[in-house]
């Protein structure tokens, strides 16, 4: 069985997948899967489920996680999904036979920072592999609380520096071409993060696509103005000018894992 949490939430078992739909069940069900093999405290899951609680807070969340416990039993089983109470709240724990894409993902990430610099081809491989988990944007479409919305905003900023050390690993690895159009949408996705953006610009620049890169600058430059009102910072400006005169610097690897930004 699999539980995915990385794009619409998903519960595939062996009768078909279970979409979740936007309620306050559902909205229950990620607070307690963020916090999974956790206790959640009834006081925090209020919080989660109603910005202005009801009058009988505790009993409505006695009575939300009874349903979702019999929803679970139902759809995955007792043996493989339990949702019990325990001081001072309630606890989501899984068998060893479910696997949970987001924490995958994440364990993926964690092999990918501890893997030696000096192999790039197998830091690129479990990087993508990491990478390809990703469907969507957490929990898409859900109505979430404050514990989900977290847990997003951890799991993307782990998607961008896994592509961060994707696009260096490529680059040291000479095979730039393989990640080149799904960072090209990744840096129109995301125009403020500039190391980011620098990267994609000198991977683009290493693939004989000098014109592609400065457009990526200057998409950048021009979210930047329009949105922030400010400038791109001058290791941005570097990177475009190194573009603009074929530096060399621009072919070597040992700024990859260094403050980007050539210093001439």
């Amino acid at each position: 069985m699999q539980i995915l949490c990385l794009g619409p939430l998903v519960l595939r078992t062996l009768s078909g997948d279970v979409v979740a739909h936007r309620s306050l069940r559902s909205r229950l069900l990620v607070a307690l899967l963020v916090n999974l093999g956790s206790t959640v405290s009834k006081d925090l899951l209020i919080r989660e489920l109603w910005p202005l609680p009801p009058e009988d807070a505790i009993g409505a969340i006695h009575a939300h996680v009874s349903r979702l416990r019999r929803d679970l039993d139902r759809w995955c089983g007792k043996e493989l999904v339990t949702l019990q109470p325990r001081y001072p709240g309630y606890r989501l724990e899984l068998d060893d036979r479910v696997e949970v894409d987001s924490a995958r993902f994440e364990r993926l990430a964690k092999v990918t920072g501890r893997l030696p610099r000096g192999n790039p081809h197998a830091i690129m491989e479990t990087a993508q592999e990491a990478l390809e988990l990703w469907r969507d944007e957490p929990f898409t479409g859900l109505d979430v609380g404050l514990e989900g919305q977290a847990a997003r905003l951890r799991l993307q900023e782990t998607r961008l520096s896994l592509w961060e050390i994707l696009i260096e690993s490529a680059l040291a690895a000479d095979r730039c071409s393989e990640i080149i159009a799904d960072a090209r949408k990744l840096a129109l996705s995301f125009p403020f993060r500039e190391r980011l953006q620098a990267k994609i610009m000198v991977a683009l620049y290493r693939a004989g696509r000098q014109a592609d890169a400065l457009e990526t600058y200057h998409h950048a430059r021009s979210r930047l103005a329009e949105e922030l009102g400010v400038e791109p910072t001058p290791a941005l400006r570097r990177w475009m000018t190194a573009i603009l005169r074929h530096d060399t610097v621009l072919l070597q690897n040992s700024w990859l894992f260094e403050e980007l930004g050539p210093t001439g």
